[in-house]
């Protein structure tokens, strides 16, 4: 786990957050997490064990981005931005 400068005041809840975010991650997109980098509260970005990158944003409505992540994976693309779940995008 990589935490930027910006991040680091806020570990503890950082951690709390992340916590969650692994459950969503693993319980409804089946994925393994490899890496995560945290530059600000608001910006978690995960490496999944495949290479493939998803750009989380901030903790909150974990479950929605979880499973919009679950729907954008079978999608061509390399790099996943879940950060609005209503409107996921890929690149």
């Amino acid at each position: 786990m990589t935490v930027g400068e910006n991040a680091r005041n806020s570990l503890p809840s950082i951690v709390r957050d992340l916590s969650t975010v692994f459950d969503e991650v693993r319980g409804t997109a089946g994925q393994e997490i490899a890496e995560v980098e945290v530059d600000t509260p608001a910006s978690i970005v995960l490496t999944l064990a495949d290479g493939r990158i998803v750009e989380w944003g901030a903790a909150g409505r974990d479950h929605e981005k979880a499973v919009a992540l679950e729907m954008v994976l079978s999608q061509p693309g390399e790099i996943w931005n879940v950060s609005n779940p209503a409107l996921p995008t890929t690149r």
